[in-house]
């Protein structure tokens, strides 16, 4: 029976297990969304790249600027010139970015089953592929590709398809044949600039399995090859003569300062747990950890099936591939992290699919027990799949993934159109681009940022003074630098006016982003605020916008929803004597905890955590507490609100509503 049909069966099942993920719609992440920012961007403009980039990853040329590299030294452009089409027919969105990864790493799905055939049969590649195509670590790193794994699975994909059929033609390979295996080397390189580490495992391992087949190649093979090489990593070299080979500057800054046993071991945990289903992933919808038995049982069979795999010429290059890779990336002083390791899989899965061929053919009684491993191997990885599938669709995504980042876009595009944002922390400024379609408009101010100044040089308070719309990261996703918490001390020192606060939460209701519209020159004296201060925020006040977040537009002119987390600053009042209580006059409508169930409201004030309130049914409520007079600040006091649950949006209401408010105070009693 022809085995034709296969590689497109299995690339089926590997559209099926990703589309699957990809419905699940986590947010888009930040590297995600850099390695295609450069599509959007030609689309709209011939002129040089106006996110910040490395220098000369973009070139220059009759009026027209195309992209040599994707805004960093070492990751070639492909998805940038791949996705300006497909941008151009449906538009930027999380899906045609991803549904464009997965066939980038169908490719290398495809090439490495082309390679298997020519070199050991097809049954041999079947059971390559579908290994492979079922792998949780490779479904998630190829599409959802925060580290351009997909691009350079694709690279290796035609580098493997260009030697099959080099190596099968009957003449022995042709030139032009030589000149193909060069150039997908080349392009290979020019995808990722560590895949260099790569060819070099398969060239030694190459030359101590084939050094005599390999000498008796023709000259012009080589010459050819060498050629091709230079065709297909054009881009790369032309990077590397202009910015005089800022790849290797950057490299050189990337060294792993722990002590080396302190680094093998991690790796080698890593390396273990990316056979399977790397952590790197698995924190996209909170991180599920995996027992010894599973994370090193695949390890103990993979080292294994190397020593099987001595017996034959090909079994010992594929095994030689893996070990002297395996060697390279645990040597190497410089930063690893999953993202890394996965290139060593595909040639793990060629080893131990190889070693199940050898073994069942030299011995007929064990293949029961080898087709035993692959189902149990079947199973490990579904396990991972289902999920992978029920955490994101859970929780939507967790932190950098979340997928409130759409929320956040769609809500700048709709308050601050034609606004310069200022971006306080990592992880916010490629993907609101992308997302955007290049419409929002923004500036990173934490590269660089101390707790005294910005990145722009300027300090805290000359930066609050010349105010703006700000976007922070919640506080449970700040990344390094801490500029975010530069940014919100600075704020509550100051005491600007803030005409807008906007909280987007994840689905979880921790937050995710805020948005702070700061009005210019507003800063104040302590002295100012609390002559200002208030003891008593109406909603249907319009002024209170500047003393609350995390509520919506007023309705009926008397009240607001608010969102799952809220706050409102107030002021202490001015009578000496009694104790000060919080009181929060709210509403929760007809139906509400029918829908929900009970609801809980919890408070805090600064550090100090008031005792939560549980509302089991419909109704007008009060929320009162006594406060101590040391928890409030003389300029005024922030208190935080969080709701257990919330009304999710829906097609008629986009909003996640909490419950109605109609005012708060500090009272003395």
């Amino acid at each position: 029976m022809s085995g034709r049909w296969l590689p497109g069966a299995v690339i089926l099942l590997y559209f099926i297990l990703g589309g699957v993920q990809i419905a699940q719609r986590p947010g888009l992440q930040y590297d995600e969304a850099l390695l295609v920012a450069g599509a959007v961007h030609m689309r709209h403009s011939p002129a040089d790249f106006p996110l910040p980039h490395s220098e000369h990853t973009w070139a220059c040329a009759l009026g027209r600027c195309l992209p040599l590299m994707a805004e960093i030294p070492y990751v070639g452009a492909i998805k940038e010139y791949l996705a300006v089409p497909i941008f151009a027919a449906v538009g930027p969105s999380v899906v045609a970015i991803r549904v464009l990864s997965l066939l980038l790493g169908s490719i290398g799905i495809w090439g490495l089953m082309r390679f298997a055939t020519v070199m050991a049969g097809e049954w041999v590649a079947w059971g390559v592929g579908l290994a492979l195509a079922i792998n949780p670590a490779y479904v998630d790193m190829t599409v959802f590709d925060n580290n351009a794994l997909a691009g350079m699975m694709a690279g290796l994909g035609l580098l493997f398809a260009a030697l099959a059929r080099y190596l099968s033609s009957t003449r022995g390979g042709s030139t032009v044949e030589a000149f193909l295996v060069g150039f997908a080397a080349g392009f290979a390189i020019w995808t990722r600039a560590n895949l260099l580490w790569t060819l070099a495992a398969m060239a030694v391992a190459a030359v101590l399995v084939y050094r005599g087949l390999i000498l008796k190649r023709p000259l012009m093979h080589w010459i050819a090859a060498a050629a091709g090489g230079i065709a297909g990593g054009l881009p790369f070299l032309v990077y590397q003569i202009k910015s005089g080979f800022a790849t290797w500057q950057a490299v050189g800054g990337l060294m792993d300062p722990s002590p080396m046993g302190e680094r093998l071991f991690l790796r080698l945990v890593l390396f273990a747990e990316t056979l399977v289903c790397d952590r790197e992933h698995r924190a996209m919808w909170g991180s599920v950890e995996m027992g010894d038995l599973m994370r090193w049982v695949p390890l103990s069979i993979v080292l294994v099936a190397c020593v099987v795999c001595f017996s034959k010429p090909f079994a010992r290059f594929a095994s030689l591939c893996f070990l002297v890779l395996t060697a390279i990336l645990f040597a190497t002083p410089l930063q690893l992290a999953e993202h890394h390791l996965i290139v060593v899989l595909p040639f793990a899965v060629l080893v131990v699919v190889l070693a199940a061929a050898l073994v069942a053919g030299r011995y007929p009684r064990l293949r029961i027990a080898c087709i035993g491993a692959g189902a149990v191997y079947l199973g490990v990885c579904l396990y991972w799949q289902v999920l992978a599938v029920r955490g994101l669709h859970e929780t939507g995504g967790v932190g950098m993934w979340s997928n409130s980042v759409t929320q956040l876009t769609g809500d700048i595009e709709r308050n601050y159109p034609n606004q310069l944002i200022k971006i306080v922390d990592w992880g916010l400024q490629d993907n609101l681009y992308v997302l955007s379609d290049g419409r929002i408009q923004s500036r990173e101010i934490f590269w660089g940022a101390t707790p005294q100044q910005s990145g722009l040089g300027r300090s805290w308070k000359d930066e609050i003074r010349f105010g703006g719309v700000f976007v922070a990261a919640g506080a449970e996703n700040r990344h390094e630098p801490p500029t975010g918490t530069y940014f919100m001390q600075a704020l509550a020192a100051e005491r600007p006016v803030v005409r807008q606060n906007l909280t987007v939460a994840q689905k979880s209701g921790v937050t995710y982003a805020e948005i702070f519209d700061v009005e210019p020159n507003s800063v104040q004296s302590a002295a100012a605020v609390e002559q200002r201060g208030v003891g008593s925020i109406s909603m249907g006040d319009p002024a209170s916008e500047s003393s609350i977040g995390g509520f919506h537009k007023i309705e009926n002119g008397a009240w607001r929803w608010t969102q799952q987390n809220f706050f409102v600053m107030l002021a202490a009042p001015s009578a000496i004597g009694g104790v000060p209580w919080l009181e929060l006059n709210l509403y929760l409508p007809d139906g509400l905890t029918r829908k929900l169930g009970p609801l809980t409201l919890s408070a805090r004030v600064g550090t100090h955590t008031l005792k939560p309130e549980r509302y089991e049914h419909d109704g007008p409520f009060t929320y009162s507490r006594a406060l101590e007079k040391g928890w409030l600040e003389g300029g005024g006091t922030r208190i935080d609100f969080s709701l257990d649950k919330v009304q999710a949006p829906t097609l008629v209401d986009k909003r996640a509503l909490g419950i109605i408010v109609k005012d708060v105070s500090i009272r003395m009693r």
